[in-house]
């Protein structure tokens, strides 16, 4: 099935958040909380994504999923890389109805060709470390790991870049 990607109205935001829950509800439910939920509403989502730029996933006409741009992230990223061309992938969620049909690999190879026609050089983003299926995802579709980093609590996150 063909996939498209649209940027979202901020106003509409709420279209984009609901999937969030729905997903962070189904990943704490099989004891892998990945979400927080109240952080997603949208006035808690704009204050920790203030320059965001949303976007959802159509199958045909049916929204499947969504993700969030960012032209920089200060949390994991220095100050060199921030100043680099680069789009900052985070919250890639796909519908659970539609989770192991290859949705995701699609949606970044979309992200990867609208990173291209907005002339940016890297693709980023982080996972858990512990998310082993998530890690597979990235590398097949050619992200490489950039660095380990342990937070305080003891979390690891691990960071992946991609040279478009």
């Amino acid at each position: 099935m063909e996939l498209t990607v649209m940027q979202l109205d901020k106003n509409d935001i709420q279209i984009y958040l609901d999937i969030l829950i729905e997903r962070a509800k189904w990943l704490e439910h099989i004891n892998q909380p990945m979400w927080n939920i109240e952080n997603l509403s949208p006035a808690n989502f704009k204050k920790v994504y203030p320059n965001q730029k949303p976007y959802l996933i159509y199958a045909s006409e049916n929204v499947i999923g969504g993700f969030i741009l960012l032209e920089n992230d200060t949390f994991l990223w220095n100050k060199e890389e921030n100043n680099q061309s680069a789009f900052y992938i985070h919250k890639l969620v796909i519908k659970p109805e539609f989770s192991g049909l290859g949705y995701a690999e699609k949606s970044i190879s979309l992200i990867k060709e609208l990173a291209k026609k907005e002339g940016i050089s890297y693709l980023r983003l982080d996972c858990y470390d512990d998310r082993t299926y998530l890690k597979n995802l990235y590398e097949r579709c050619g992200f490489c790991k950039k660095r380990l980093t342990v937070m305080d609590d003891g979390i690891g996150l691990q960071s992946y870049e991609l040279l478009l």
